[in-house]
């Protein structure tokens, strides 16, 4: 198992966690190049986890430190969310080309 340092898996999210709630949620812990919310793709809703790559390894390890069983609070909820569970990333498999998975995220360029 190869873990990526910079990259953290977001568990246990909101289904109203969308990847701008991610990426505003963990600035505060590092700079965030890269955040996803992973979506089924048939029904566009969130799966419940998702993932947030931070420009160093440090800024990833601070977020992991400070932010893990810490809940996203959201602006519309009018309920506790739920702590999220955090973690470093395993490297992708490699996948077949061509292959189709659905995935609402966003990119800095």
């Amino acid at each position: 198992m190869v873990v990526e340092k910079n990259k953290l898996f977001v568990g246990n999210l909101d289904n109203r966690v969308k990847w701008f709630h991610l990426k505003e949620f963990f600035a505060q812990y590092g700079e965030v190049t890269y955040t996803k919310v992973v979506v089924d793709r048939e029904t566009k809703r969130s799966r419940g986890f998702g993932f947030v790559v931070f420009a160093t390894d440090d800024d990833a390890a601070n977020a992991l430190e400070k932010a893990n069983n810490v809940a996203i609070e959201l602006p519309e909820a009018s309920f506790p969310e739920r702590p999220i569970r955090l973690m470093y990333a395993e490297a992708p498999a490699e996948r077949p080309e061509g292959s189709d998975h659905s995935q609402e995220e966003h990119t800095e360029e």
